[in-house]
């Protein structure tokens, strides 16, 4: 009887220590089980912040890149404007320039000889101004000439160097060297007035702000010796012939 108890207790016990030991076993596999689980949890988490880290950085390095491109542009655009603006002054300022050069030339403070020569190249052509309008192909014996076309009386034939004459100088010029006729004027054949020739000696005189005068020593075959004196006044502007004297 000892003996049978013996053994049950012995046999109690062995079945508690294996109980045990498996259940040591079993709670080291969850314990490693559960590390393995947060360790994966972890390289996720990692990773996770890897990437966020990443798509930060991205869209920061987008963002500074769009505001480099902003800023550039911006920058380009105020240059260009600036240029503009630069641009703009330095137009206006010539247009005033040119608006106080043309208030003075108007005023008469800016003369220069160019002005008049302007003028007595159109006096030297006067002839050619209306040769297009004569009729050359016939002489009208009874008035001594050869017949205008359209021009019908001498007063229209002196508005015809009204652009760089008055016409008390063209009428001092022309009115021995045209007849009128019932219906037209005729042109008389007869030697050209004295030209000026820039070649000859000539001098120019100031008489006041609007008025000036020139004096050309004339030489030439047709003529002879003879001075010219130009006088030339500014009308509305222009530089005309007001006087027109052969001594």
């Amino acid at each position: 009887m000892r003996n049978t108890l013996i053994s049950m207790l012995f046999f109690l016990f062995l079945a508690a220590g294996c109980g045990t030991q498996e259940n040591v076993i079993k709670d080291e596999n969850i314990q490693q089980g559960n590390a393995l689980h947060q360790e994966h949890v972890s390289n996720i988490k990692e990773k996770e912040t890897v990437v966020l880290a990443y798509e930060t950085s991205k869209q920061t390095n987008q963002e500074m890149n769009v505001d480099d491109s902003t800023d550039k542009l911006k920058t380009s655009i105020d240059e260009v404007e600036k240029h503009e603006v630069q641009d703009d002054r330095l137009k206006e300022s010539d247009e005033k320039q040119e608006q106080k050069l043309d208030a003075k030339k108007e005023q008469g403070d800016m003369v220069s000889e160019a002005d008049f020569m302007q003028v007595l190249d159109k006096y030297n052509q006067m002839y050619d101004i209306i040769e297009p309008d004569v009729d050359q192909s016939k002489l009208y014996e009874e008035y001594v000439g050869y017949k205008f076309k359209t021009i019908k009386t001498k007063e229209q034939l002196y508005k015809e160097f009204s652009d760089f004459m008055i016409s008390e100088v063209a009428r001092s010029l022309w009115s021995d060297y045209v007849n009128e006729g019932e219906d037209a004027l005729y042109l008389i054949p007869q030697d050209g007035h004295p030209k000026f020739i820039k070649d000859n000696p000539y001098s120019l005189k100031k008489i006041n702000q609007n008025t000036y005068q020139l004096t050309s020593n004339h030489q030439c075959e047709l003529h002879g010796r003879l001075d010219m004196v130009f006088t030339f006044t500014q009308i509305d502007g222009k530089w005309k012939i007001s006087k027109l004297d052969f001594r």
